[in-house]
């Protein structure tokens, strides 16, 4: 019974080895995977990662001032070494990341101002306001999307996608 099980436990982890391969055949066992038995992700993406969004926000002293500088929200909690292994905000810095995506995703189809009221929209408004509460005289906040684009910090772009409205802190 014990090599049994060992032989199924050596074909299934052959065949999640096999589907990490692009290729149409290879594919073609995820098909006949009727038990979802086979890893749905891939180890080895087919291009490496080109884009990023961050958060960026600015402040007003008053309304007549001029806003300071873009400054952009920083990554929740501090980084790490361990965290290559256990990364403890993982969940917070996924939420940024999922809300800047919804929300430039949410804009791109529909050419509309994305309403206040959206999760998306208020879970960001809410970091960017918890930061400018840490300034003093700032009574105005104002969030930026923006997307980083290129393979190295020396050739990346980077492409403003969203702003949003003013909002009192």
């Amino acid at each position: 019974m014990d090599v049994v099980i060992t032989g199924l436990l050596l074909v299934w982890f052959l065949l999640s080895v096999v589907v990490q391969i692009r290729r149409p055949r290879v594919l073609a066992l995820r098909t006949h995977d009727r038990f979802r038995l086979l890893p749905a992700w891939n180890l080895f993406a087919p291009r490496p990662i080109v884009s990023d969004y961050f958060v960026s926000f600015r402040t007003w002293d008053n309304p007549d001032a001029p806003p300071s500088s873009w400054q952009r929200l920083p990554f929740p909690g501090s980084r790490r070494l361990l965290d290559g292994i256990v990364n403890r905000h993982r969940r917070s810095s996924k939420t940024h990341w999922d809300s800047a995506h919804d929300i430039v995703m949410a804009f791109e189809q529909s050419g509309q101002p994305i309403p206040v009221s959206d999760p998306a929209y208020l879970r960001l408004l809410g970091c960017a306001t918890s930061q400018a509460r840490a300034i003093p005289k700032a009574t105005t906040v104002q969030f930026r999307i923006s997307c980083i684009r290129g393979h190295h910090l020396s050739n990346a772009t980077e492409i403003a996608w969203f702003e949003s409205n003013r909002h009192h802190v």
